[in-house]
């Protein structure tokens, strides 16, 4: 399966042109991400990608709110993308540091994390009475 520019240019779009909508539009795109097959999931990173680059062109000098809500979930997103196929990893790769190049992203939030794992820290070490 194929991506097509047309498609992604088409979502991204869509979302750009009404982001007062912009969470439910974040919602349904880490959903297809994290539930669609495999095979898929690059489709949906390439249309995350679309639209944070697309909303840094039309809101210049502006907070990029489809960047900020993206970077909430991304670590949980990107978890969700190393299962893609191993001949996608390289575009999975070169997308990702592409946004740390351009500073869309902080290296902490494009680092893999399982959100069905509870951040557990380990309990201080107390001194005895």
């Amino acid at each position: 399966l194929t991506t097509s520019a047309s498609s992604v240019k088409g979502v991204a779009t869509a979302a750009l042109s009404s982001p007062r909508d912009y969470k439910h539009h974040v919602y349904e795109i880490e959903r297809f991400v994290v539930k669609s097959a495999a095979e898929k999931r690059l489709a949906g990173l390439y249309v995350i990608d679309a639209i944070v680059r697309g909303h840094e062109k039309v809101k210049d000098g502006q907070v990029n709110i489809y960047a900020s809500r993206f970077a909430a979930r991304m670590p949980a997103t990107i978890f969700a993308l190393k299962e893609a196929p191993a001949k996608d990893q390289d575009k999975l790769q070169r997308v990702i540091d592409n946004w740390l190049s351009r500073k869309l992203f902080q290296p902490t939030d494009v680092e893999p994390r399982n959100p069905n794992e509870a951040a557990v820290e380990a309990p201080a070490a107390s001194a005895p009475p």
